[in-house]
């Protein structure tokens, strides 16, 4: 049997050859958990991305940061010492002029005093200019506002509606009405808070932009609760904050942002069953508000949860920091902004999330040239969709004839579970077995028939097929296992259960009625899976 096994395994590899991959794990990494940040654990590096350190500079001065990946910082006591190009800043408060306004009190775009408004922003003009030594415009490459003063949804807003500081004449409007007039209205006390506040003077490559404002909402409960065509395509969707009078994309708000700013903070820690998610979730913020504009997308992302009574300021897993550097570049974000609670600044001493987030940044430094001038990413299975069916996570950059691969299993029993999956690229395919939450960043060759990081562990025959499929694998274990073929969505077509043997084992499966010109077959043995793309004619 064993013979046999190798002897098929001769033949899988006159398909799929085995060739040398290039990684970097970094695998003995340790922090240093001395209550700094330590900048030099790894050598000066850049990344051709914005990425904006926003939080308190430790150990060091603006080079930590600068000189090891990022490209912007906001702490204001080293912002006169960098150049224009690499100063960001943040407006918190735009609404709060502490008088008690109604947008203030209760998101209401009704009955406010707009010249207090004005004389506010004014004011905080001219503090933000006068601290950074020019009393004329804001003297930063990058300014963000924080706004925060809307009620997101219908049923938010028709509650909203019997509140007393709702003037008559709008509590008397049609419901529909109600909701529509309250929208346009607070979508445009949004562009003239930024307008007004701009009028004082802007430096001309000043990039703007407002935090969370953008198309798609942070949202994490909801996402399975539409298909992926539903989020891409149905502007009903879509932030109104970010439309324009006909519904599209665009209006008075959007235009004076030059990028898109979503956010995707964790709520769950593990073993949380909903702690798993939080990969797909940062993913989808990127690659939905991706969809449905063309400026660039530059999210917020926070080394802590969010939101959670029970997790107040306590930091996410390191395999968590770590994806968090490295998946968004697949997703097609433009840059991160890499937020910190400015509450927290001068009291936190947990800094070993920061230095697991550098890590990600290092690793993915050494594949930049993927990310420089023409490539091409590799999304095969939607963020959505990925949210939903709990399945590790790839994606893929290509350039050339080399594809770099990013894998992640977020949702591991343990840090010994192993998981082998397939990845593919037109022609191409190959294996990739994970273990654990590690985070998998290798580069591949493409120029032959496909590559594989160690001998496989399955074979499948005939692939491409018409009608029946062979597997063969070599099981850890005796029992029941499930075999699933999963299509390019992540959507289940044909579940089976099979009694199998620990050792070699061969199952064959009918496909003549699965529809999809490809699909995986997954084969899933206690902790063991087994995963292959397979070609359908």
């Amino acid at each position: 049997m064993r013979a046999f096994f190798t002897f098929i395994f001769l033949i899988y590899c006159s398909i799929d050859l085995v060739l040398g991959q290039e990684c970097n794990d970094f695998a003995d990494f340790n922090p240093s958990g001395n209550g700094q940040i330590n900048w030099d654990k790894f050598p000066e590096f850049d990344l051709p991305f914005k990425l904006i350190f926003g939080g308190e500079i430790h150990n060091g001065n603006a080079g930590g940061p600068l000189n090891h990946g990022f490209s912007h910082i906001t702490d204001s006591r080293y912002l006169t010492s960098v150049p224009f190009a690499n100063r960001a800043l943040i407006y918190y408060g735009v609404a709060y002029p502490n008088q008690n306004q109604p947008w203030e009190l209760e998101r209401s775009p009704w009955g406010n005093d707009l010249g207090i408004y004005q004389q506010k922003w004014n004011s905080d003009f001219m503090n933000f200019a006068n601290s950074l030594g020019n009393g004329n415009f804001i003297d930063s490459d990058i300014f963000m506002f924080d706004i925060e003063r809307v009620w997101r949804f219908d049923h938010e807003i028709l509650q909203f509606k019997n509140s007393d500081i709702v003037p008559d004449f709008y509590k008397e409007l049609p419901i529909l009405d109600f909701i529509s007039t309250y929208k346009k209205d607070n979508r445009d006390l949004y562009a003239k808070a930024v307008s007004d506040f701009l009028k004082n003077g802007k430096h001309p490559d000043t990039k703007i932009s407002s935090y969370a404002d953008a198309p798609v909402f942070n949202t994490f409960s909801n996402i399975q609760g539409k298909s992926w065509d539903e989020w891409v395509q149905d502007s009903d969707h879509v932030n109104f904050i970010t439309k324009d009078d006909n519904g599209n994309v665009g209006g008075p708000f959007y235009e004076q942002m030059d990028f898109m700013s979503p956010s995707a903070y964790y709520y769950y820690d593990y073993p949380h069953p909903f702690a798993g998610e939080y990969l797909s979730y940062m993913m989808f913020q990127i690659e939905a508000n991706k969809a449905w504009t063309t400026k660039p997308v530059i999210p917020f992302l926070w080394l802590k949860y969010s939101a959670n009574p029970d997790l107040v300021n306590q930091s996410i897993r390191p395999w968590m920091a770590e994806a968090t550097a490295i998946f968004p570049f697949f997703s097609g974000a433009d840059g991160l902004w890499l937020w910190e609670n400015p509450t927290l600044i001068g009291t936190q001493t947990d800094f070993e999330a920061y230095e697991y987030f550098n890590k990600g940044l290092y690793r993915f430094s050494q594949f930049k040239s993927f990310f420089e001038g023409s490539y091409e990413l590799v999304q095969e299975t939607s963020a959505r969709d990925y949210n939903e069916n709990k399945q590790p996570i790839w994606r893929g950059a290509v350039k050339g004839n080399e594809i770099l691969i990013a894998a992640h299993n977020p949702f591991a029993a343990d840090e010994n579970e192993e998981v082998t999956i397939g990845v593919a690229y037109q022609n191409w395919s190959g294996t990739v077995t994970l273990k654990g939450y590690e985070v998998f960043l290798c580069k591949f060759d493409m120029s032959t028939l496909g590559n594989t990081l160690e001998e496989p562990l399955m074979v499948v025959y005939p692939n491409p097929t018409s009608d029946r499929l062979k597997a063969k694998f070599d099981s850890n274990f005796a029992g029941s296992a499930v075999v699933n073929l999963i299509g390019a969505k992540g959507e289940v077509l044909k579940e089976e259960f099979h009694q199998v043997a620990k050792g070699l084992n061969e199952i064959e499966l009918d496909v003549s009625n699965i529809q999809a010109n490809q699909f995986f077959l997954q084969i899933k043995i206690k902790n063991q899976s087994f995963s292959k793309k397979v070609i359908k004619w």
